[in-house]
């Protein structure tokens, strides 16, 4: 859960973030914890408290949609199971990791 404190001071600026950005961390937070349960409480904690549009059943649905909500079914994968995937990879390819810690 290291990585967790950086995400939360990050969530203050969400407008900034593509929704491409912001999906690729929240499925990161999915993989960090120890189950589904427990990162979808942490998530909802995370948007409720810091999100402009907290509490919003749009913002809801952008935090379900990570855990397969209105998403096809991906490779079956172990622990993961159906759910999209993100690897480190990936994200480096939606995410510009350098420009974000110049600006933090």
């Amino acid at each position: 859960m290291g990585c967790v404190p950086q995400f939360v001071i990050g969530l203050s600026r969400f407008n900034c973030f593509r929704i491409e950005e912001l999906g690729a961390w929240i499925v990161r937070v999915i993989a960090w914890q120890r189950s589904y349960e427990m990162a979808f409480e942490l998530l909802v904690h995370l948007n409720n408290k810091y999100a402009l549009d907290g509490r919003d059943p749009n913002s809801y649905a952008g935090i379900l949609w990570c855990f397969g909500k209105h998403d096809r079914p991906w490779f079956d994968r172990d622990i993961f199971g159906t759910i999209r995937y993100m690897t480190s990879q990936s994200m480096a390819k939606k995410f510009n990791a350098r420009r974000y810690m110049a600006s933090v």
